[in-house]
């Protein structure tokens, strides 16, 4: 059994060479490796993540162990290198790079409010924020002050997109603010980029209005 167990972790470590692109393959090293309490951290980082970086399986096992493996201080900085690495991914792997962020501020809600908030602030410092990311920040974030705080920041970040604006517009008016969103509203006016974006949006403004 032994022997067997040896030969399979050479077959792998053999496999991973000849495929190094594979997500199914370091998956599977990975969590052998687990299993076997080897230097996960080394192995991802030297090798797993460099040959597969488009591979999200590969990134959740990396965070997965550090996040049990590692203090709140370590747990932190290897988030911070992941930003690192997945802003030189292309525009096409947007969904990794959110990914990886909301991992990062879901891991912080865990530890308690002022962590997460902590987190959100870390990621505008050391990543490029994804609207992802202003989302599930928002999802989480229990306070109207500081969801106003991260508004304005989503829609500074994507100021060409309805989206983020639209939604500013839609918790302002829920909280009946609806001085604070008739401003918000002149501002992405002159921020979107087209006049078809400007009647659309304030379509949809409008319905916002009408359903308060």
């Amino acid at each position: 059994a032994v022997a067997l167990e040896l030969a399979e972790g050479e077959l792998l470590a053999e496999a991973t060479r000849r495929f190094p692109a594979s997500e199914a393959l370091w998956c599977k090293r990975l969590r052998a490796a687990i299993d076997a309490r080897e230097d996960v951290g080394r192995l991802c980082e030297a090798h797993a993540l460099p040959a597969a970086r488009h591979g999200r399986g590969v990134w959740d096992l990396w965070l997965s162990w550090a996040e049990r493996e590692m203090s709140a201080d370590d747990v932190r900085a290897k988030y911070v290198a992941a930003f690192a690495m997945t802003s030189q991914l292309t525009s096409e792997h947007a969904e990794l790079k959110a990914h990886v962020q909301v991992r990062f501020v879901d891991w912080a809600w865990s530890l308690g409010v002022d962590t997460f908030r902590a987190a959100c602030h870390t990621v505008q410092r050391h990543a490029f924020p994804t609207p992802g990311f202003f989302r599930r920040c928002l999802e989480l974030e229990p306070e109207a002050k500081q969801r106003t705080t991260l508004h304005e920041f989503a829609c500074r970040v994507s100021e060409e997109d309805k989206g983020p604006w639209l939604a500013y517009l839609r918790f302002l008016v829920g909280e009946r603010r609806l001085e604070a969103a008739a401003a918000v509203f002149w501002r992405a006016s002159k921020a979107l980029p087209s006049d078809a974006d400007r009647e659309a949006f304030d379509a949809m403004y409008q319905e916002l209005l009408r359903q308060k």
